[in-house]
């Protein structure tokens, strides 16, 4: 994994993680300075590629692959529970 020396600290306003894929390929590249999600996608099993590093060490950002089924698109709109899902619910508890 190739390592790279960062000078300066990134604000937030200035982090970021894009999704690339590659058709041809079919994988995903992540290339991500946003801690939550380059640390997500490493305890999902993505592969790390690059890392990013501040002068004291510490892991500011990576660029990783994962394969095609790594991602999915969902559906925007939060799942709602029908009435019988609820009632099923109420009667478990009592």
């Amino acid at each position: 994994m190739e390592t790279i020396k960062m000078t300066c600290k990134l604000t937030a306003d200035e982090k970021e993680t894009l999704l690339n894929y590659d058709s041809v390929v079919k994988n995903w590249t992540m290339d991500s300075t946003v801690p939550k999600h380059f640390k997500k996608a490493l305890h999902q099993g993505w592969t790390p590629i690059k890392q990013y590093v501040n002068e004291d060490g510490a892991v500011c950002g990576m660029v990783l692959v994962a394969p095609e089924r790594s991602i999915t698109i969902r559906n925007t709109n939060k799942k709602q529970m029908s009435a019988k899902q609820l009632g099923n619910l109420t009667s478990y508890n009592e």
